[in-house]
Parts: structure tokens; C-alpha cells; sequence
């Protein structure tokens, strides 16, 4: 939380602090990519001959080395068996967490 959030909550304009109209709504998203795309992708990456021309599929995708990198371990993750895909965002308490609070 921000102090224009506090700012915003403590002049109690509506109630929530992270109003969808508030300081931050214009930022951009985090973009999310989906496993047909990053299975394309990783195709396109391992059977391109020369590391300039996978460097190039890099760059007009506006991609980092470090998602192949990942999606490489996600693909043999579920080479064993499927895994359903993580929702972005922060993950839930665990149980022993929940039972805790």
C-alpha cells in the first residue's frame, strides 16, 4: 500500500483503498502467456540453427532468455503428468497457515 492509498482511504472518499480508478490503475499489466503459446514458442526456439536467430525470435516477441529457461522446466514438469496452470498473483495460506489464523 502506497501513502496515496492511505491518503485516499483516510479522506474517506469510498471505503476501499485500492480503488479501481485510483493512482495506480493506469500502470501497465503483467503479461501472461499461454501454454499453447509458450509450447510454440519453445518450438520455434529449439529448432532455430544459429543462437542469432534464436536471439531475433527473442526479440520480436519481446521475450527474455529466462521464460525459455522456465518453460523448458514447466514442459518437463509436465511431461510426468498435468499440472494445472498457476494463476498469477500471490498464493493462498497454506492449511496449517489457515488453522493458525
Amino acid at each position: 500500500m502506497s501513502i496515496a492509498d492511505v491518503n485516499t482511504a483516510q479522506d474517506g472518499q469510498d471505503g476501499t483503498v485500492a480503488s479501481p480508478d485510483g493512482p495506480r490503475a493506469s500502470r501497465p499489466k503483467r503479461r501472461t502467456f499461454t501454454l499453447e503459446y509458450k509450447m510454440r514458442i519453445l518450438e520455434q526456439y529449439e529448432s532455430a540453427p544459429t543462437p542469432q536467430e534464436r536471439n531475433a525470435l527473442l526479440r520480436r516477441e519481446g521475450l527474455y532468455s529466462a521464460y525459455i529457461t522456465e518453460w523448458r522446466r514447466e514442459r518437463d514438469r509436465t511431461a510426468a503428468g498435468p499440472v494445472p496452470e498457476r494463476k498469477p498473483g500471490r498464493p493462498g495460506k497454506s492449511r496449517a497457515a489457515a488453522r493458525a489464523a
